[in-house]
């Protein structure tokens, strides 16, 4: 997926009401308050004094803030995608181009279906021939890593999250195939784990999810200030 001009770069100085933060743009040392697309806890990805990068949009009705952060260097030099809201559409980009085995012979794709208890799942999959039962997909974005080579979710306690995990479970008892799709919008890992410590109910329900037909599937990215991509497919490491 390309951005539609070049990220502008600039200094994170803190992030406060979840959805802003305020920054230094590097080009003319002014001080901007900038939307940040990301609800989570931004464990690590947050401080005071990291290098970042915004994208410039244009103001209208619905936006009342010019410039939205996407990706922040970490205290390791590893660039990092923040943006939660082009998951999906990575996601999407990667499926119309084949890139999934798990998910050959589907030929029709659905985003936000309703399912389960006044739920919505990111995407859907059907095959017009019928020759699979429907695929339900979650996607998660992933950020955290505390460990050299393992990324880690969720970053805190996430109800949402373990939400997701029963249904899907749910279905997946039902016949029907279940993933979670965790992206991993950095490069510099080859593992992910289930953080226990940061949310030890969502790790105890994704257990038992994962020996009864919940599948996990983890990408990397490839990421730079023109573009970003799913790239590897990585492995999971069981709690």
């Amino acid at each position: 997926m390309k951005f539609l001009n070049p990220l502008i770069p600039g200094i994170l100085l803190n992030r406060y009401k979840r959805f802003l933060v305020d920054m230094i743009l590097e080009n003319n040392n002014s001080i901007i308050t900038v939307y940040c697309p990301n609800p989570g806890s931004m464990k690590g990805v947050s401080a005071h004094g990291l290098r970042c990068w915004v994208s410039k949009l244009p103001l209208s009705s619905n936006r009342k803030y010019e410039y939205r952060l996407e990706m922040v260097v970490d205290n390791r030099n590893t660039i990092i995608g923040v943006n939660t809201n082009i998951t999906n559409s990575l996601v999407k980009e990667s499926w119309y181009k084949g890139s999934f085995r798990f998910l050959k012979g589907y030929t029709n794709i659905y985003s936000e279906i309703p399912y389960g208890q006044k739920s919505r799942v990111d995407f859907m999959f059907l095959d017009k021939k019928g020759k699979q039962p429907p695929c339900y997909l979650e996607v998660k974005n992933v950020h955290l890593n505390r460990e050299e080579g393992v990324a880690e979710f969720p970053d805190s306690v996430t109800d949402r999250g373990r939400k997701h995990v029963r249904e899907l479970t749910n279905f997946a008892c039902r016949g029907f195939k279940a993933y979670i799709l965790y992206v991993v919008q950095r490069n510099d890992c080859n593992y992910l784990k289930i953080a226990d410590d940061l949310d030890y109910k969502y790790s105890d329900y994704f257990s038992k999810s994962y020996y009864m037909g919940l599948t996990p599937i983890i990408y990397a990215c490839n990421l730079s200030v023109y573009n970003i991509s799913l790239s590897d497919p990585m492995i999971f490491v069981g709690n």
